[in-house]
């Protein structure tokens, strides 16, 4: 009888390890499935994105693994924003030839979240610059304002993107965006950590925070729940359209719905206030000029190259200084340090812009800061979409108009 008993323990256990390493297997045959997947299916490539993940863009020779790659981009033929239909590469562009016709002055724009924005399709301040100019007619016959924006990348991505495909186009000027509240480290997430550990801005991350940023099944998990418990965050997703779409890169009539969705707040209370004070580090007082230069470097590096390829091209490069939504609204500010125990004494707001700026004007490149315009304005509470990080339709407007009147200031055209 002992036997038996010893026995029957034996192969219970056997049984349970044996269940577990089919469990195991199996985690691991879909997280292996979905990592395949997310190269080669935009869906997939979309809800498995976890921005604390490094994502190198070095190898990438072609625009669809580049694009598949920064874990944000559009499905050709989706409709987004209930607004535009994605073109055929991925972008919120018109299909527009390499080949750019007689007296067409042509302008490409590289940037992230800020460039595709979440307004509607004839809303975005790329749009709204490219209206003014062909409404005004200047030196040209016409213009073409070519938006190569893609959501979730940095500078390093701008640098590819346009060498694979934006210098093509042979645009005259290219303006490359540069948010000030992230651009500094969508390029290097490990610099991101120590930087908000050193900034004394820091929260410890859990146990599954960690464990995501490897799993993609997590990931995908997590992005799915939020995509369909929160409605803000759902109305922005490209979707597949109910019929059958024949022409890509065409707009769509929205009607009023637009101005109700632009009050929409994407994001709940808390999490919107844990994703500003994640970006807090970069104002922080607790650095010395020269570490801030070795660390941001790699953005720099990538603006210079940039500049060159642009120049190369035969074309000039303006940057687009965006701010963070906390520099342009003293109550959002406050909220996001009261809720975190950080001193007012300890933030320098205009700290980005300075470093920034001085390393563009070192090397001669121009740039365009918005946070300077939006200062000059009665009020800029508005500018942003609530909860949300980025502009609204008025912010749009506004970016836009500023734009088109620095290009004309300045004789680009």
């Amino acid at each position: 009888m002992p036997f038996g008993r010893e026995n029957r323990r034996k192969v219970f256990v056997v049984k349970i390890f044996l269940f577990f390493l089919s469990i195991s297997a199996s985690l691991v045959i879909v997280e292996l499935s979905i990592r395949w997947l997310s190269k080669n299916n935009y869906a997939v490539s979309q809800y498995s994105y976890n921005s604390e993940r490094v994502t190198n863009f070095d190898k990438i020779d072609n625009l669809k693994d580049l694009m598949l790659a920064s874990g944000c981009s559009l499905e050709p033929g989706s409709i987004w924003n209930n607004s535009f239909v994605v073109n055929s590469k991925g972008f919120l562009n018109m299909e527009t030839d390499y080949k750019k016709p007689n007296g067409v002055y042509r302008i490409v724009g590289l940037g992230d979240s800020f460039f595709t924005g979440v307004v509607p399709y004839q809303n975005n301040f790329l749009r709204y610059l490219e209206n003014e100019l062909k409404t005004n007619q200047h030196r040209h016959d016409s213009y073409e304002v070519i938006n190569l924006g893609v959501s979730c990348v940095g500078p390093d991505f701008y640098n590819k993107v346009y060498q694979i495909e934006g210098k093509h186009y042979n645009p005259d000027l290219v303006l490359m965006g540069f948010f000030v509240g992230n651009d500094w480290t969508d390029d290097s997430k490990e610099l991101f950590k120590r930087l908000k550990h050193e900034s004394g801005f820091n929260k410890k991350e859990n146990f599954l925070q960690s464990v995501e940023r490897y799993s993609y099944i997590l990931s995908i998990l997590k992005n799915l729940y939020q995509a369909y418990s929160q409605k803000g965050i759902y109305n922005l997703l490209a979707k597949k359209s109910n019929q059958e779409i024949t022409t890509l890169g065409v707009a769509i009539d929205v009607g009023d719905d637009i101005y109700i969705n632009d009050a929409l707040p994407t994001f709940p209370v808390k999490e919107y206030l844990n994703i500003e004070y994640d970006r807090l580090w970069v104002f922080s007082k607790n650095y010395s000029e020269g570490i801030s230069m070795i660390d941001f470097q790699r953005s720099i590096k990538n603006i210079l190259e940039v500049n060159q390829a642009v120049l190369d091209n035969g074309a000039s490069l303006v940057v687009v200084i965006i701010p963070d939504e906390m520099q342009t609204n003293r109550k959002l500010l406050e909220k996001v340090i009261g809720s975190h125990g950080v001193a007012i004494a300890d933030v320098d707001l205009y700290r980005p812009q300075k470093i920034l700026k001085s390393q563009l004007e070192k090397n001669r490149i121009s740039y365009i800061d918005l946070l300077e315009e939006f200062e000059k304005m009665d009020s800029t509470d508005d500018l942003y979409r609530p909860r949300d990080t980025h502009f609204n339709i008025k912010g749009n407007e506004v970016a836009g108009r500023i734009l088109y009147n620095y290009l004309i200031e300045h004789s680009y055209y």
